[in-house]
């Protein structure tokens, strides 16, 4: 690829780059478009020339990360057998990206405010995210895979608050707490499972 498009592909990757680490520290109210420019090493007139405003960039932003993060994630099993290590291998790869983690707790927190322009973004994310993890256990209950007194509704909603508390709590002490080891011994306390 060569030529104006591929300096546009460039200077746009530039700016979500610019975009997603300005947003993960400051959150999407208080990163300004200045920032992400000067950030990205671009005037705000080049900015708005590639993005119309603010909102226009985090939704470039979230639509990135998504894919980024729809390719880690990849499928789960058709043996509900693996589901536990496909879990886990999503944690472990996470541990990886700790920026784009950082990225989606700050503004999953923001989002929970009234009139937040991420509210129904992340809103539509969560059912997508407690579908599949439902369709998931439920693959497990029907195979006799879950422990006695949890069901596929328990140990998709536990699975995903708990995946999500641990990691808000490694993003503030990344050496003390492990998330892998956390849902590993939560995974084998509600599963039959047997998995490294």
């Amino acid at each position: 690829m060569r030529g104006p498009y591929a300096k546009s592909t460039t200077v746009k990757r530039r700016i979500l780059d610019a975009a997603a680490a300005t947003f993960s520290e400051q959150g999407y109210r208080g990163g300004s478009t200045a920032a992400i420019a000067s950030r990205a090493g671009l005037s705000q007139a080049q900015l708005s020339y590639h993005f119309a405003n603010k909102a226009e960039v985090l939704a470039a932003v979230l639509d990135d990360r998504d894919r980024i993060a729809d390719e880690i994630t990849g499928q789960l099993p058709d043996d509900p057998r693996g589901i536990p290590a496909a879990v886990l291998r999503v944690a472990a790869s996470n541990q990886s990206i700790p920026g784009l983690i950082r990225l989606y707790m700050v503004l999953f927190a923001e989002a929970s405010g009234a009139n937040h322009p991420l509210a129904e973004h992340y809103r539509r994310r969560y059912q997508r995210l407690e579908g599949e993890f439902l369709t998931a256990f439920e693959s497990m209950q029907q195979a006799g895979l879950l422990r006695g007194g949890i069901d596929a509704v328990y140990a998709a909603a536990s699975t995903l608050a708990l995946w999500d508390g641990f990691q808000l709590q490694w993003l503030i002490d990344p050496v003390r707490v492990d998330v892998v080891s956390q849902l590993r011994r939560h995974l084998a306390a509600i599963t039959w499972v047997t998995f490294a």
